[in-house]
């Protein structure tokens, strides 16, 4: 918008491709408007296109996975709240060994946090042997979380473990969950 000679407000929206070593890895599109008074407000999304390694330890590796995606809400120019949906592998060598996603919002102003997810164990892996007996945990096995309002509400899951000596003799399956903020636990 022009008013009296000079530019009042500018709106639109911004799509932008980001390449990593020449490969596409991420697209970001901007939408709001801009004024001299208040700055930008407005939001956005960025969706990553390509795996990125965020963090290693012994022979795992954290990546987070493509279709991850980033709303973000800025007001007067600040960025004002982040949220969306994180996918997450962790790999042992070149293997996937459990996957997750996240849902999160974060209010940067509050400092409050809620979101909640789930990841799940994607092969079985020895945990101990003795004496030619074998523990597995097991595929399948998984874990869910829920937090609200920086507070812990849920925790839970299953556990399925495998005992084998030249072929699997025992599985035993466990499940449970735990009410954090209703305190009445498994």
């Amino acid at each position: 918008v022009i008013g009296d000679n000079e530019v009042q407000s500018l709106s639109g929206t911004i799509n932008v491709g980001v390449e990593k070593d020449g490969e596409q890895f991420a697209t970001v599109a901007l939408n709001g408007t801009y004024t001299e008074q208040g700055g930008f407000e407005g939001n956005g999304k960025a969706t990553l296109l390509a795996f990125i390694e965020v963090g290693e330890m012994q022979e795992y590796s954290l990546w987070i996975a493509p279709g991850t995606e980033a709303d973000l809400y800025i007001t007067n120019g600040d960025l004002s709240r982040i949220g969306g949906t994180v996918n997450a592998v962790v790999r042992e060598g070149e293997q996937d060994f459990i996957s997750g996603t996240f849902t999160a919002d974060y209010d940067i102003a509050g400092k409050v946090f809620t979101g909640d997810g789930t990841a799940q164990i994607l092969y079985d892996k020895e945990l101990a042997s003795l004496n030619g007996q074998h523990l597995s945990l097991c595929a399948g096995s998984g874990a869910e979380i829920g937090i609200a309002n920086n507070e812990l509400q849920t925790i839970g899951g299953n556990i399925i473990l495998a005992l084998a000596d030249d072929s699997r003799y025992a599985e035993i399956a466990l499940e449970g969950s735990f009410d954090a903020a209703g305190g009445s636990g498994f």
